[in-house]
């Protein structure tokens, strides 16, 4: 009975370090915004105003890797927001200068890379960039 409950526990344990590592909004909520392929593609943009939003709904997320390792994901959605003109963001125009988090195949990388346009009718076009290479065999 006690080997049954100890699997139990660490099962339960693993699962939620996975959901936290790669499904919870929670997770990206710390200094990155990020482009993800659980889900179906989510896409965790910055609004108008530079504050983290969370997006799964209507969400286009393309990511690429190329033969040299380098990871290319883009973001098109929509979000509501105010009246006003178009916004574009960086890690240098973000007021918290976050780092993009791309996250697919159980893979995470984060880059300083990306760019992210807020239109003024609310869509968002987002990209980040990775150049980190292949890792040593």
């Amino acid at each position: 009975m006690g080997k049954r409950v100890t699997f139990l526990v660490l099962g339960a344990v693993m699962m939620l370090a996975l959901l936290l590592s790669f499904g919870s909004p929670a997770a990206w909520a710390v200094g990155t915004v990020g482009i993800s392929t659980n889900s179906g593609g989510r896409c965790f943009p910055l609004d108008e105003d530079g504050n983290q939003v969370s997006v799964s709904g209507s969400v286009h997320v393309v990511i690429t890797q190329s033969a040299n390792c380098n990871v290319n994901a883009t973001c098109k959605t929509e979000i509501e927001r105010d009246p006003g003109p178009a916004v574009t963001w960086n890690k240098d125009k973000d007021p918290q200068h976050r780092d993009c988090r791309i996250n697919f195949d159980t893979t995470d990388v984060f880059t300083d890379q990306w760019q992210e346009t807020v239109k003024p009718n609310g869509d968002v076009s987002m990209s980040c960039h990775w150049r980190g290479g292949c890792p040593p065999e």
